[in-house]
């Protein structure tokens, strides 16, 4: 779980786009009715005198299948829903689902950033209006988030974080 300093308010959280799971999840399904197409040509391949064992064998066999790959879709959607940044009015987190029981955590503080740059992939990306954000700090870190959902919308909440805060900084109270 995150912890926000005192004061600090959550501005934006991004997760990666909608097409990203769709596409593999879309192909997993796919890959999930294969079996269903194969099992009229079993009496074709093994003859009628084996249907009785080929059958609950090739049976089992699809339920291994499917089993694995709804374990395949299950960790594709926790990457999904767990790869998020969280912008708030301070620092920005990167939080990176690297596998199922493992994440990596990155933070920098939004008066430290230099550049904020964002690509937009393809024509694709265009219709969608998904792309990547670059964020440069001082230090010559680099940090990228891709396919991220409205990403010019995005680049505007950071950048005006980032001057608030630096704005925030420079007053001096006596």
């Amino acid at each position: 779980m995150i912890k926000l300093n005192k004061g600090e308010k959550m501005l934006l959280i991004i997760h990666k786009h909608w097409l990203i799971p769709l596409s593999s999840i879309t192909g997993a399904i796919i890959f999930g009715i294969v079996p269903l197409f194969l099992l009229p040509f079993l009496n074709l391949l093994f003859g009628e005198g084996l249907q009785p064992i080929i059958v609950p064998v090739f049976l089992f066999v699809v339920s291994i299948y499917w089993l694995l790959l709804l374990l395949g879709i299950f960790i594709l959607w926790v990457e999904y829903w767990l790869d998020l940044w969280i912008v708030t009015n301070e620092r920005i987190l990167g939080i990176e689902q690297v596998s199922l029981f493992r994440r990596r955590i990155a933070e920098f503080h939004v008066s430290r950033m230099q550049d904020i740059t964002v690509l937009i992939p393809n024509f694709l990306g265009r219709v969608l209006n998904y792309g990547c954000i670059d964020v440069h700090t001082a230090g010559e870190h680099h940090f990228r988030i891709t396919n991220v959902p409205n990403p010019n919308a995005a680049r505007r909440i950071m950048l005006e974080s980032s001057a608030a805060s630096r704005t925030k900084n420079n007053h001096v109270e006596l």
